[in-house]
């Protein structure tokens, strides 16, 4: 559809980017091992969580070491700036303890809008 971003000397290719015009909304099922409502109390931080993994989703913002190849990565965002929308919901994660007490699991639908119509997104309307 467009050309991979560079980035700190790496190729990117991201889904959502402001050159396309679009921005997206995450809606999260936060699946932990603890009652839902223990998330705000015993549970640590969850907007740092979110955050966490909100970031995990978008092109790194300065050069990390790793893999020096010329492969292009794929993340979901060019930028955190292009979440226009987000919801958490918490429920029990309904499987056998395991040795991770903090493990969750997570399942995240995306929604992507066109915010600025035109040629170049006309197929995602």
């Amino acid at each position: 559809m467009s050309a991979p971003l560079t980035k700190h000397g790496k190729k990117f290719r991201p889904l959502v980017r402001e050159s396309l015009g679009l921005t997206c909304t995450l809606d999260i099922l936060f699946l932990r091992q603890e009652d839902p409502g223990a998330i705000l109390k015993k549970g640590g931080d969850i907007d740092n969580r979110v955050k966490t993994f909100v970031d995990a989703l978008e092109m790194p913002p300065e050069d990390l070491d790793g893999d020096e190849t010329d492969d292009i990565n794929y993340p979901l965002l060019e930028s955190d700036t292009l979440v226009k929308g987000l919801s958490i919901q918490t429920e029990r994660l309904l499987l056998p303890e395991t040795t991770f007490p903090n493990e969750v699991h997570l399942i995240v639908e995306v929604k992507v809008h066109v915010e600025h119509a035109g040629t170049w997104n006309m197929c995602l309307l």
